[in-house]
C-alpha cells in the first residue's frame, strides 16, 4: 500500500495514544506535515495483520516538545524544559517488530536555530541512539571541572550508545567540542543506580572559567588505569576534600578493583599554588582506597608525600607537606598562614579513626578574637601584630578520634613566643562544637616558671 499526503494538519492530542515516554510530552498544537508511506503486511486466516513492514518519510514545519530532565538542566544553563523543532525530516522504518527513526532537523531552545541529527533504533527492547547536535547557542556547564561554555561559541556534542531494557546505559562514544578544545568519553557503562560499571577512556582538554588549563587522560589498560596529563585545576576538589563535603571520586564506581598509576606534570591546589611531578599509584578494592603511595613537589621545591597502607583491616595514612599554606588556607577560620611543616598520621579500624596532626615553625596572620586580645598582654604579641608578621608558633599538635559524625579532641595544644593554648572537647558535624581549655600569654607562663626554685634561671 502506498499512502502519500501533503499540507495536512494533525492535533498533538492524537499522539498521546501512541507516545508515552517519561518526562516527555507534546503541548497542545496543530502539527503541519507531509508524508510518503509504504506499508506491507500479510492477512492471516483469522483476518489479523502479520509481517507488518512500514517505511515512512515525514516532513514537518514546527513541533514544540516538552522534556524535563535534571541532568540536562545541570549541564545546559539556558534549557527551560522545552525545545522547538523546525524543517524536520523523519524517516521511519518498522520491520519485524524492530523500529528505526532517523531525524534531521533544525532546533532551538533560545530562538537560535541549530542543527540536530538523531537516530533511534529499538531491538530486543533495547534502544540504540546516535546524536549529533550543534550547541553554539547553548550555555554548557560542567561544575566538576569549573567549566562554562558561553553562548555564541562554536561547539558540538556527539553521542552514541544504548539504553538497555534493564535501565542500564552504555555510552560507546561521547564527545563535546568547543572550537579546538574537547571532552571525550569512550565505553562508559552506568547501571540503574547511576554507578559506573566500566570506563575505558576519559580525556579532557578544556580551559575552565578562571583560565586554567585542564589537560588530563584517564585510560584503562588491562583492568588497571593510567591517570596522566600536563595540567589540571584541582582547586575545587581540594576544597571539598578538606571540608568533608565531597565523597571520594571512586565512590561513583560500582565495586572498582584496580590500580591507578599517576603521572601529572602540574596539579593546581589553589589559584597560585600547584603540585608538580605528581607520581605514584593507588590501589582500590570495592571502590575504596586500599593502598597508596604518592609524591610530588609543592610549588616546585617543597616536599609532598602521601602514603596509605592497609594491613589486617587497619588503614594507616601518613601525609607530609613542607610549607602547607595552600592547603591550610582553605579553612575559613585561619587566615595568613605561613611557613611551617605539616605531618599527619591516622589509624582507621572498624569505622573508628585515631589521628595525630602536627605543624611546626609556622605563623598565622589572624587568629580568633579572644586570642588576639590575650596577645596584647604580651609585648611580643603586640610587636608581631603591629609589624604584620603574624602570631608565631613553634609547635601545634592535635590528637583526636572520629566515629560517625562525632570528632573527639583528646588534646590540642599550640606553643609560641607570644601565646600558648591547651584544649580538648568534641565536635558533632553540622550540629555542635564543645571545646574547653586554657589560653594564656607566654609572659604569664614564663613568670610562673621562673618562680619555681628547683628549675633555676629560665
Amino acid at each position: 500500500v502506498d499512502l502519500s499526503n501533503t499540507k495536512n494538519k494533525i492535533s498533538s492530542k492524537e499522539f498521546e495514544k501512541f507516545i508515552t515516554m517519561k518526562n516527555f510530552s507534546l503541548p497542545n498544537q496543530d502539527i503541519s506535515f507531509a508524508s510518503i508511506n509504504k506499508i506491507n503486511f500479510d492477512l492471516n486466516k483469522n483476518y489479523k495483520l502479520e509481517n507488518i513492514d512500514v517505511k515512512s518519510k515525514i516532513n514537518t514545519e514546527n513541533i514544540i516538545i516538552n522534556y524535563k530532565s535534571q541532568r540536562i538542566n545541570k549541564y545546559f544553563g539556558n534549557f527551560k524544559n522545552q525545545a522547538k523543532l523546525s524543517q524536520s525530516d523523519f524517516e521511519i522504518d518498522y520491520t519485524k517488530n524492530n523500529l528505526n527513526i532517523d531525524l534531521k532537523s533544525k532546533y532551538s531552545i533560545n530562538d537560535i536555530n541549530e542543527n540536530i541529527n538523531l537516530k533511534i533504533g529499538k531491538k530486543d527492547n533495547n534502544y540504540f541512539f546516535d546524536l549529533d547536535i550543534d550547541l553554539d547557542g547553548a550555555i554548557v556547564k560542567i561544575d566538576e571541572l569549573e567549566y562554562i561554555k558561553k553562548q555564541n561559541i562554536k561547539s558540538n556534542l556527539f553521542l552514541k550508545g544504548v539504553y538497555k531494557n534493564n535501565k542500564e546505559i552504555i555510552f560507546n562514544n561521547l564527545k563535546f567540542n568547543e572550537e579546538d578544545k574537547y571532552f571525550l568519553i569512550q565505553n562508559l557503562e552506568i547501571d540503574k543506580n547511576d554507578k559506573i560499571k566500566n570506563l575505558d577512556l576519559l580525556k579532557i582538554d578544556l580551559i575552565n572559567k578562571i583560565g586554567k588549563k585542564n589537560k588530563l587522560e584517564f585510560k584503562k589498560v588491562n583492568n588497571n588505569y593510567y591517570l596522566t596529563g600536563s595540567e589540571f585545576d584541582g582547586t575545587r576538589n581540594i576544597k571539598k576534600l578538606l571540608d568533608n563535603s565531597s565523597r571520594s571520586i571512586f565512590s561513583y564506581f560500582r565495586n572498582l578493583n584496580a590500580k591507578i598509576y599517576l603521572d601529572i606534570d602540574k596539579y593546581f591546589v589553589d589559584k597560585k599554588s600547584h603540585l608538580s611531578n605528581v607520581k605514584g599509584e593507588i590501589q582500590l578494592k570495592n571502590s575504596k582506597i586500599f593502598n597508596s603511595d604518592l609524591s610530588a613537589k609543592l610549588n616546585k621545591n617543597r616536599k609532598f608525600e602521601l602514603k596509605i597502607v592497609t594491613n589486617n583491616n587497619q588503614k594507616i595514612t601518613k601525609l607530609d607537606i613542607e610549607k602547607p599554606a595552600p592547603f591550610i588556607n582553605n579553612f575559613k577560620f585561619i587566615k595568613g598562614f605561613k611557613e611551617g611543616n605539616l605531618n599527619y598520621e591516622s589509624f582507621e579500624y572498624e569505622g573508628k579513626t585515631k589521628s595525630n596532626l602536627k605543624i611546626v615553625d609556622f605563623k598565622v596572620q589572624e587568629v580568633p578574637v579572644l586570642a588576639k586580645l590575650l596577645t596584647l598582654a604580651s609585648l611580643q604579641g603586640i610587636a608581631d601584630l603591629l609589624t604584620g608578621e603574624g602570631i608565631r608558633f613553634t609547635n601545634f599538635e592535635m590528637d583526636y578520634e572520629s566515629l560517625g559524625n562525632t570528632t573527639t579532641i583528646n588534646e590540642m595544644y599550640a606553643i609560641g613566643p607570644a601565646i600558648s593554648l591547651l584544649m580538648e572537647g568534641y565536635i558533632v558535624k553540622d550540629n555542635l562544637t564543645s571545646l574547653r581549655g586554657t589560653l594564656v600569654p607566654a609572659t604569664t607562663v614564663n613568670k610562673t616558671i621562673s618562680k619555681i626554685p628547683m628549675l633555676g634561671e629560665i
